[in-house]
């Protein structure tokens, strides 16, 4: 189905929380790794600071200072694009929910919509495969059962006493 959703954020709550769960591990990934650098290359200069003239440590000192600037940079650029890819993510799994949803609202009111369709790239397409089959199946039970309230009904109209009134009571429980 070639439709286009307007809203991003179908499901706030769920999206945001997805988004920020995923955000919440790169964060933690982008405190470490600098760390990790910062440590080893103090490390290393601090061993090598007896052997180095003062020059060549000040230039290794700022090529330090300039790695771990561009580190915390690429780090806020990827907590980023990881935000936006969740949100992208969870997006098509809010979606489809959001859609089954008010299909099973409209049922669970008297209305069966048939055949709900996704997006070629949305998440649970056997979701709505099942739905379809389950409301496919659920309408084919109402038209028998109201083909057979029919046949009561005219059976009915063919009996008297107390047969009739057994059939009009069954009528009745039916409707």
């Amino acid at each position: 189905m070639n439709y286009q959703r307007r809203i991003i954020l179908i499901n706030r709550r769920f999206q945001l929380k997805f988004a920020l769960f995923v955000c919440a591990w790169i964060v933690l990934l982008a405190l470490v790794f600098p760390w990790i650098v910062s440590s080893v290359s103090d490390t290393i200069l601090t061993l090598v600071q007896r052997k180095v003239d003062a020059g060549a440590l000040a230039a290794v000192r700022d090529l330090q200072s300039g790695v771990l600037l561009w580190l915390w940079v690429t780090s806020v650029l990827v907590i980023a694009a990881s935000f936006l890819w969740s949100i992208y993510l969870s997006h098509r799994i809010a979606g489809p929910v959001f859609r089954i949803q008010k299909a099973l609202e409209a049922w669970s009111g008297g209305r069966t919509e048939l055949n709900v369709q996704f997006r070629k790239k949305d998440n649970f397409t056997e979701l709505s495969e099942a739905y379809n089959i389950a409301a496919q199946v659920h309408a084919d039970l109402v038209a028998q059962v109201e083909s057979a309230k029919e046949r009561l009904s005219q059976l009915a109209a063919r009996t008297s006493g107390q047969e009739r009134a057994e059939i009009e009571s069954v009528l009745g429980d039916l409707k």
